[in-house]
């Protein structure tokens, strides 16, 4: 029986958060992005269909392009992440013998690409995806957008950071006004713009998604969830560590 094992990218492997990182080249940008990641966590706790948690990689799209973020400044973001203290050489040691590793991760292509070669870790083998996540391709959408596209985001922006963001935003406070601005705006404002195509055209590789690359996995090598060892940390892999669990697996919950 093949040996299979798959992580998570950030937290088991690099402790950067890759997404915030990237938020961060935008003014405000990490103000912004703590709004959208509790307005992530409200929508998970509410269980919008469809919706899975770490979508936050998708609710951050608009203001990515809005301040003309490149595929190339996400490449040099994800250039100054370390590394887990061994965990190059855990690989090294898990491909001697003889383990086949997969990564499994929410973060977008450029950050997850970088990481796993850093480690390693072939992005394909043998004409098989071995790296799996958020695919995204920011450059040539601006082609595409127009100046109402960017109008509308400056006033988005300006309602964020003067009326939704605290500094507890875990207290609660916002939440029911938080709520209300941002469901009007993902789900209603941005339906039929461009930006909206774009946002929603995003699937970031979370929740049942991630469950869904283990089965991959497991098809490919003719093996069932007893033969998988899986390492997670966050919410965005409790329904890929359940399910193996469930199946006689191995889930290792990571710090």
């Amino acid at each position: 029986m093949k040996k299979l094992i798959a992580f998570d990218l950030e937290g088991p492997l690099s402790p950067m958060d890759h997404a915030f990182e990237s938020m961060a080249l935008v003014e405000n940008g990490d103000k912004i992005f703590s709004v959208l990641s509790r307005y992530d966590d409200l929508l998970a706790l509410e269980g919008k269909e469809g919706y899975e948690p770490g979508d936050t990689l998708s609710l951050i799209i608009p203001f990515l392009l809005s301040h003309r973020i490149k595929e190339k400044d996400l490449v040099e973001v994800s250039s100054r992440a370390g590394l887990v203290n061994g965990a190059r050489e855990m690989m090294e040691d898990l491909a001697g013998r003889g383990w086949h590793v997969h990564i499994i991760s929410t973060s977008y292509r450029q950050h997850a690409h970088s990481i796993a070669q850093r480690l390693g870790v072939p992005i394909t083998r043998d004409g098989e995806q071995v790296v799996f996540c958020t695919e995204l391709s920011l450059d040539e959408q601006y082609s595409h957008l127009k100046k109402e596209d960017f109008s509308l985001m400056e006033g988005v922006e300006k309602h964020i950071l003067d009326n939704l963001y605290i500094e507890d935003l875990d207290s609660g406070e916002k939440d029911r006004e938080m709520k209300t601005y941002l469901d009007n705006f993902f789900w209603k404002q941005l339906k039929g713009t461009r930006l909206g195509d774009i946002f929603t055209g995003i699937r970031v590789m979370g929740g049942r998604r991630k469950v869904r690359a283990v089965e991959i996995i497991l098809q490919r090598h003719r093996a069932f969830l007893e033969n998988i060892a899986v390492v997670g940390d966050s919410i965005t892999d409790f329904q890929m560590l359940k399910a193996v669990e469930a199946g006689g697996g191995l889930a290792v919950v990571f710090n």
